[in-house]
């Protein structure tokens, strides 16, 4: 009778206890989907700035290299694989959170570089010239362009807004005729290095023709 009770508790206990091992696992795996849609949230994301990127600017070379390429196709792979089968593993997602890292990375640097080299020359003259025709409503065509500075993440529709500033910031500077003579002309002003040579025909026309002469001031160099 005592051992057939034993006999009892034990099997008891060990339906307990495979209980407690299927709800482990079962936690551990949620716990492993959890970070999976976190990164195929993230990988999502990347690629549509990725499209919005190429799109905006089809001259620039944006292809991927092959071993970023690899690194997340490879890993998928085996995810897919892994899951169909519910043996999904912490070693997969490492691998994949690596080559989302990789990627991630690859488009910043390009994006970075973009944002530096449209923005450097128009970011200039538009700190010249909104001072000097007096509109303060201009400025925020400046502050935009700016915000971009050292951002990131972006988002495929801040791809857009950066575009789209730094056209209204091109625009600004057309509609005041400024060519490369006078854009020449503003950057030593901006420099605090124009002197009375660098004021021909041209640049006092450009000056008078928007009523810009009192803004302009040109000091004398002191040396040491």
């Amino acid at each position: 009778m005592l051992a057939e009770l034993l006999d009892e508790a034990i099997n008891i206990l060990d339906e307990h206890n495979n209980i407690e091992e299927t709800i482990r696992r079962a936690n551990s795996l949620k716990r492993l989907l959890d970070e999976l849609e976190r990164l195929l949230s993230d990988l999502r994301s990347l690629v549509k700035f990725g499209a919005a990127f190429s799109a905006c600017c089809a001259d620039l070379d944006l292809t991927l290299p092959v071993k970023v390429i690899n690194g997340i196709h490879q890993p998928l792979d085996e995810i897919v694989l892994k899951l169909d089968a519910a043996e999904l593993e912490p070693l997969e997602l490492s691998r994949l959170s690596r080559a989302t890292s990789s990627l991630d990375e690859h488009l910043k640097a390009k994006w970075e570089g973009f944002v530096r080299k449209s923005s450097e020359d128009v970011l200039q003259l538009l700190e010249v010239i909104i001072p000097l025709v007096g509109e303060p409503g201009k400025a925020q065509t400046t502050a935009a362009i700016k915000s971009f500075l050292g951002k990131w993440p972006v988002s495929a529709e801040e791809v857009s807004s950066f575009t789209k500033a730094i056209e209204e910031g091109k625009q600004i500077i057309a509609s005041l005729d400024v060519d490369n003579k006078i854009r020449n002309f503003l950057t030593l002003v901006a420099n605090g290095s124009a002197s009375l040579a660098d004021l021909d025909d041209d640049v006092m026309n450009w000056l008078r023709e928007h009523r810009l002469e009192s803004r302009i001031v040109i000091r004398f160099k002191v040396s040491a």
